[in-house]
């Protein structure tokens, strides 16, 4: 039988979609079946299913604790013939029959294979802790038409030059797209566009515009070397070369990495707010259907409106309030942060990704909710997700109808 950090291994190049040996092979279909024998959930068709439904999907820690305890034993991961270990164990009574204990034997020795683990862990912690019930018993997708293949694409955006003319980014050729004036357009390698400048004077300012329609997202390093990244429904305008100020619109969510340069302030102008930098990195969220403009910064120092912010700080209906870095940067790394969101905050996130009209029959849940949903999924395996979270939906077409 293989040893655990061997099977950690094959789960992590299973992960990465990496293709096996028919020796890795054999070993899984073994510690597969060895598992379903011994009664644990951990049959292969059932977390295959698992898997695709929540990846990326992270709780919090303290649930990840005790999820990651849970599977620790289910998928009998215990080696006790390695005397250099260390005992760990946790109390619940999620299942209502009273506290109860496990114990498991997690190896320092492990190393990275343990992050291999709590990867896992992250993909079943809603069906272990949410829901208490077992993957083998997933809710079915009620009135599901084609619509819940989609898929959303991560680089997606469109050009538009100075004369009108569009140029759609994912399916441009990699390499030189376009000219403006002294500024050459190059589309590289992993899909971001780069602005090379020849020089930093213009003649005329000829303003460029990219834009995101839902469910895509861009990269983009502005003349300057700053750094953009565009959310869903998002875009950015600025000149193909900038003169003696660095001034931006945006519209949607972005995040940006400005390029330090004392003698050219970086303006960005959202949705009537300005916001003024010399060099930082902050994230600018102006959506129209949401109640509030927010500013995040992240690093530096930022005026907005004339209100200062120190990092760690976010500018939202005119106050500072203290921001939750993770949960504003979520969407850049790929994921919905959950963590104290209300259903409709939820939803307008979602039908921007998925390209989808939300619409709610019956009286709106007011609860709030914890944890994150990877934005890889397919509409399919998303929906599965609310689901599991008691969050009930049916699809018809482009419409998504939440359920009371």
């Amino acid at each position: 039988m293989a040893t655990p950090q061997h099977i950690l291994h094959i789960i992590q190049k299973r992960l990465s979609r990496q293709e096996l040996t028919e020796q890795e092979r054999s070993a899984l279909e073994q510690w597969f079946s060895a598992a379903e024998r011994e009664g644990h959930f951990m049959s292969e068709g059932h977390w295959e299913q698992g898997l695709a439904e929540y990846q990326a999907f992270v709780s919090d820690k303290n649930k990840n604790d005790k999820a990651l305890l849970q599977f620790m034993q289910a998928a009998g991961f215990r080696d006790q013939r390695i005397p250099d270990h260390e005992t760990v164990s946790a109390s619940s009574d999620d299942t209502g029959s009273g506290n109860y204990t496990h114990r498991v034997h997690f190896l320092r020795r492990w190393g990275g294979w343990a992050a291999a683990a709590v990867l896992i862990i992250g993909t079943i912690t809603a069906i272990l802790l949410t829901k208490n019930k077992p993957i083998s018993d997933p809710q079915p997708l009620s009135q599901t038409t084609d619509s819940s293949n989609i898929i959303p694409f991560r680089e997606k955006a469109v050009l538009t030059l100075a004369d009108g003319s569009m140029i759609t980014l994912d399916s441009a050729a990699n390499g030189a797209i376009a000219r403006q004036g002294n500024a050459s357009i190059i589309k590289l390698a992993d899909g971001a566009v780069r602005y090379d400048v020849k020089d930093n004077q213009q003649s005329e300012a000829l303003l460029n515009t990219i834009s995101t329609p839902k469910g895509g997202q861009y990269q983009v390093s502005l003349p300057d070397g700053s750094k953009v990244w565009l959310n869903a429904a998002s875009s950015i305008r600025f000149p193909a070369a900038f003169g003696a100020e660095r001034t931006v619109t945006v519209t949607g969510e972005v995040y940006l990495e400005v390029a330090r340069n004392k003698s050219k302030p970086f303006i960005v102008h959202a949705n009537g707010m300005q916001v003024e930098v010399l060099g930082t990195s902050f994230n600018v969220n102006v959506y129209a259907d949401e109640p509030s403009s927010k500013v995040t910064l992240v690093e530096g120092s930022i005026n907005v409106n004339n209100t200062r912010l120190q990092p760690g700080q976010a500018l939202m209906n005119g106050k500072i309030i203290t921001a939750d870095l993770e949960q504003d940067l979520a969407w850049k790394n790929g994921a919905f942060n959950l963590n104290n969101k209300t259903l409709p905050e939820l939803m307008r996130q979602i039908g921007r990704w998925y390209d989808l009209e939300i619409i709610y029959e019956g009286a709106v849940q007011t609860r709030t909710f914890e944890g994150e949903i990877g934005m890889n999924l397919s509409l399919a395996q998303c929906i599965r997700a609310l689901d599991r979270m008691q969050i009930h939906c049916r699809l018809e077409g482009r419409k998504l109808t939440v359920l009371p």
